[in-house]
């Protein structure tokens, strides 16, 4: 332990190969297939018209999922959660948890489609549920296109 102030604070042992701790026991190819780069976004408002012109949409009961197929080898996500769904602090935790979900479920998820996710607002962010109902309602959508 080593003392900082008034308390003693235990130090952080990093992995002995410095690759930090997320890298741990991870080869770079691993490590790269779990990364939210900016081609698995959807930023423009043309992507987003787009997505919402097709009118290809599923539901249940955390969300509202919009489809359509890209010319893209990979899958990429928009978000849009309004106010109706809670303040800043809830909107920005729904949209970092879909974000995770998505990073996460990305190989299961299928390839070459937009999916737009909006939150309903009665619905209660739990990373959990947000995963299932992500994965289910991509796998749905993909059907009706």
């Amino acid at each position: 332990m080593a003392f900082q102030g008034r308390r003693f604070v235990e130090p952080i042992v990093l992995p002995p190969n410095n690759q930090g701790i997320l890298t741990a026991g991870m080869n770079t190819s691993d490590h790269n297939q779990y990364l939210f780069r900016p081609e698995h976004r959807m930023k423009t408002r043309a992507d987003f018209s787009r997505v919402f012109a097709r009118k290809r949409s599923v539901a249940d009961a955390m969300f509202v999922m919009y489809g359509c197929r890209n010319e893209r080898a990979n899958s990429r996500l928009g978000l849009s959660v309004s106010r109706k769904v809670g303040n800043a602090v809830c909107r920005n935790r729904w949209k970092r948890l879909c974000r995770e979900a998505f990073r996460l479920s990305r190989t299961a998820l299928p390839a070459g489609i937009d999916l737009v996710v909006i939150p309903r607002r009665g619905a209660r962010p739990e990373f959990g549920q947000i995963q299932q109902s992500l994965l289910a309602l991509a796998k749905r959508v993909e059907k009706r296109l």
